[in-house]
């Protein structure tokens, strides 16, 4: 019921924010935040609207999962401001103890801290985002105290067609100093007919006694059959002495 609330609630901010997508800024194609372990410095546009979402399968050491939704609604509140509504999943876990539920949702806001020139080696693009996980979930899968985070995201052109990535995350997490610290890297490349392809590196670095080190390796391809839609596959590697350790997965993106 807490999580009917949480949409309800972002729905009417969306409503109450003016009407509907500006057509005048779709000039360029549909920039999503997935697939991949962080997120892109590009914001949408004043009163656009994009929804993303997608599934995924993961294992770890002995515990599967299904994840299904990923869903995070993005709004254009100005030409520098991004409103955020993370939905998340619904996940079914069929061992080692079968259980299933909501993750939690949670909401937040993209600010554009420098454009960049989008200049080969020149000055990188530049973006906060501010994040709250509300204690909406279904146990084990949802926290009894909200999680706040901010992400440094910035983007920067390494040739007309190759781009960096990177992110710099701070999270609160449940529990007495308890902090996540995570950092991604990664670059793309688009292809011929609308096809691309992305590889990089996620790594999480707790600090105080909430578990050790986690990295994984990720890729994936993704294609834009028009300029407000992009469909992908991805999937990754972890490297931390579990076997088996992957995940692989789908979605969606569509700007509205």
């Amino acid at each position: 019921m807490r999580r009917i609330h949480v949409v309800r609630l972002f729905a009417a901010v969306i409503l109450l924010s003016g009407a509907g997508p500006s057509v005048a800024q779709r000039a360029e194609p549909i920039a999503a935040d997935r697939p991949g372990l962080g997120d892109g410095s590009a914001l949408m546009g004043a009163r656009q609207l994009q929804v993303e979402a997608g599934y995924a399968y993961s294992a770890a050491g002995a515990v599967r999962r299904h994840a299904l939704g990923a869903v995070l609604v993005r709004y254009g509140l100005g030409d520098r401001v991004e409103a955020r509504g993370l939905l998340n999943s619904y996940v079914v876990q069929p061992r080692p103890e079968e259980a299933s539920g909501f993750e939690d949702a949670g909401i937040g806001l993209k600010i554009a801290v420098a454009p960049g020139d989008g200049r080969p080696l020149g000055v990188p693009s530049l973006t906060l985002v501010l994040t709250a996980m509300l204690p909406t979930g279904t146990a084990p899968f949802g926290e009894d105290d909200v999680r706040s985070g901010i992400t440094l995201a910035s983007d920067w052109a390494l040739t007309s067609a190759q781009a960096l990535s990177l992110n710099l995350s701070y999270a609160r997490q449940p529990g007495p100093d308890a902090v996540d610290l995570t950092a991604s890297i990664g670059t793309s490349v688009p292809g011929t007919d609308g096809i691309g392809a992305f590889v990089g590196y996620g790594g999480s670095f707790p600090a105080g006694e909430v578990g050790d080190p986690v990295h994984y390796m990720e890729a994936g391809l993704t294609y834009l059959p028009d300029p407000d839609t992009q469909f992908d596959v991805n999937g990754g590697l972890g490297l931390n002495g579990i076997t088996p350790d992957f995940f692989i997965g789908f979605g969606v993106a569509r700007r509205l």
